[in-house]
């Protein structure tokens, strides 16, 4: 192979390649443009070549841009694309600091310093999106992966960031990935995010009610202070609002609840905001011993 370790015009197409790349070179392209084992060395020791990760190399300089970094993350590992928390992160839902760098392959990797591995039997082509030369999850499959990584309490609030939530492309995402951890939360994000109507909110509350061993509310769907009200305790002042929108609605109601709240208040009736989810078998718990506490106190 031959050497071009002597000449400066030799250098050009390595930064022209590079500047291309986030700074980056694979070894394999070095191998292309002609420097054999012995010149990749010898630059290595002047300085003018780093070792990131496996094969992956900058060209003179130590320090990467985040998009640099999910690359050589990638070119790390054979058949890999940014994943997991790399992934959500490129998407701007995660904001945390990331020493360690994910990626998925169905080939076979282990991890090291500064990168996780993850194995898959099959990464469907409709699982991911190109980005130049960088390879990504896309939104779907990324909360599904991240669902086998975190907590439900962990993932809520990344996912909460997403510009939005597409229920129907992660239920078809998942299928294509059937028996992968997290299905449970992933199902649980699902039913967050879709929109409920009034009645199967109210039909589930009051299912809630006699399983928990909570007293039922005095009136459904009447007028409390000037205001409709979803479940009313008449006795001890107490409005308990079912809410049954998409998440993403809630969020752009906000506003406008709590005035609705606070004019109740004034008339002496204090509000107990409930959503889809406090029903949930994990939180469903918490919700009865806090509506409990709170009927005891205003009675």
């Amino acid at each position: 192979m031959r050497d071009i370790d002597n000449t400066d015009r030799g250098e050009w197409p390595l930064v022209s390649l590079a500047e291309r790349q986030e700074g980056l070179l694979r070894r394999e392209q070095l191998e292309a443009l002609g420097l054999n084992a012995n010149a990749i060395s010898r630059r290595r020791q002047a300085g003018r070549l780093h070792l990131r990760h496996r094969n992956v190399y900058t060209l003179g300089h130590r320090l990467l841009r985040l998009r640099g970094e999910w690359l050589a993350a990638t070119w790390a590992v054979e058949d890999a694309v940014l994943s997991h928390l790399s992934a959500a992160a490129f998407h701007g839902w995660y904001l945390g600091e990331l020493l360690t760098q994910h990626v998925t392959t169905t080939g076979r990797a282990t991890s090291c310093d500064g990168l996780r591995v993850h194995r898959a039997r099959r990464i469907d082509p409709r699982d991911i999106e190109r980005h130049g030369p960088l390879v990504v999850t896309r939104a779907a499959r990324t909360v599904i992966d991240l669902a086998e990584l975190l907590a439900y309490d962990e993932l809520r609030p990344i996912v909460d960031r997403m510009r939005r939530f597409d229920v129907a492309a992660v239920r078809t995402a998942q299928e294509r990935v059937p028996g992968k951890r997290g299905a449970a939360l992933v199902r649980r994000l699902c039913g967050r995010m879709e929109a409920h109507t009034r009645s199967e909110f109210e039909r589930r509350y009051l299912r809630f009610c006699v399983e928990r061993g909570l007293p039922l509310p005095d009136a459904v769907n009447e007028q409390a202070g000037g205001f409709l009200v979803d479940c009313h305790y008449r006795a001890v002042g107490i409005v308990v609002e079912l809410d049954g929108r998409a998440f993403h609605l809630r969020q752009d109601q906000f506003k406008a609840d709590r005035r609705r709240d606070r004019k109740l208040l004034v008339r002496r009736q204090s509000t107990v905001r409930l959503v889809w989810e406090d029903l949930d078998d994990e939180d469903a718990a918490e919700t009865a011993r806090d509506l409990r506490k709170i009927l005891i106190r205003a009675a």
